[in-house]
């Protein structure tokens, strides 16, 4: 069983894309990944692309994060998650000092991500993998089914796996990559 780093790397041609990698062009290693390749999409605990509805979407499935007040806002309008709260809402089941050291070195996120215009949705021409975090508490698992559902995406869920599943539960994740590889092809 490979590693999702060794899995997305393979000669499938998968590349490893955070949500701040996709509009900002910075790493993420905080936020649920996509692996994309030329041939399919595959969502880790996610956002899925679609056309001007992610913010109608998440009102209508709102997350344990989005309900706390826990995500904070600077001036220049980036936002990050209330280190305190973090290993609660974003990283849960790893350990404490773990957690810690991610809610200290997390990465801004620009608030326009998540309002960002998506003109194409790739998984209308392209075959998607969705797997659902059953516990997620950053993303609601109802809005992660949702997607996966309108995507008509091969969907797993992890119960109990929280937004970091990449970490908390790698072979599930590994064994979905290589799944996704061997059927995108």
């Amino acid at each position: 069983m490979m590693s999702p780093q060794q899995a997305c790397s393979c000669s499938a041609g998968w590349s490893l894309s955070s949500r701040c990698t996709q509009l900002r062009g910075s790493s993420d290693y905080g936020s649920a990944y996509r692996f994309y390749s030329r041939r399919a999409r595959l969502h880790c605990g996610a956002h899925a692309g679609f056309r001007r509805k992610r913010i109608r979407r998440g009102k209508r499935f709102p997350s344990d994060l989005a309900k706390s007040g826990a995500i904070k806002k600077l001036p220049d309008g980036s936002t990050y998650i209330d280190p305190g709260r973090f290993h609660e809402l974003f990283a849960a089941y790893l350990p404490v000092e773990q957690a810690a050291f991610m809610a200290r070195s997390q990465v801004l996120n620009c608030a326009d991500n998540f309002s960002a215009t998506i003109t194409t949705a790739a998984w209308r021409t392209k075959p998607s993998w969705m797997l659902v975090a059953g516990a997620d508490k950053t993303i609601s698992p109802d809005l992660e089914r949702w997607y996966a559902t309108r995507a008509k995406s091969h969907t797993v869920e992890i119960a109990g796996a929280s937004h970091v599943v990449y970490i908390t539960r790698p072979k599930q994740v590994a064994a979905l990559i290589e799944d996704a590889t061997l059927h995108a092809r």
